[in-house]
């Protein structure tokens, strides 16, 4: 009798090839078990650059839309705040021309 367990099912390539790494991970770790800890030393090993916990916690939890949106008002205040200070540095390296203000990020 043949083992069972010995045998490989042979996917669709062209989907293999469609997923992302993490979905790739994702699968491994969810579909077929594969311990994360087997996981993180196989990527170590081979140098690629992939965190199975981050994998994980991806797959499991939705992102929180507050997050987004703080990361929204940080992304805006951050690029008022460069705004200024190129306009300072160019009024102070420039003091001869006049340079308009754009505020464009608020």
């Amino acid at each position: 009798s043949q083992d069972v367990s010995a045998e490989v099912k042979v996917g669709n390539p062209f989907i293999l090839l469609q997923q992302s790494p993490s979905q790739l991970l994702s699968q491994l770790v969810f579909e077929r078990q594969v311990h994360p800890d087997r996981l993180s030393s196989v990527l170590a090993k081979e140098e690629l650059n992939l965190n199975v916990q981050e994998v994980i916690v991806n797959s499991c939890c939705e992102p929180l839309s507050l997050c987004s949106a703080r990361q929204n008002s940080q992304a805006k205040s951050l690029l008022t705040n460069i705004s200024n200070v190129t306009h300072q540095c160019a009024s102070h390296c420039l003091p001869d021309i006049e340079i308009p203000v754009y505020n464009s990020a608020v």
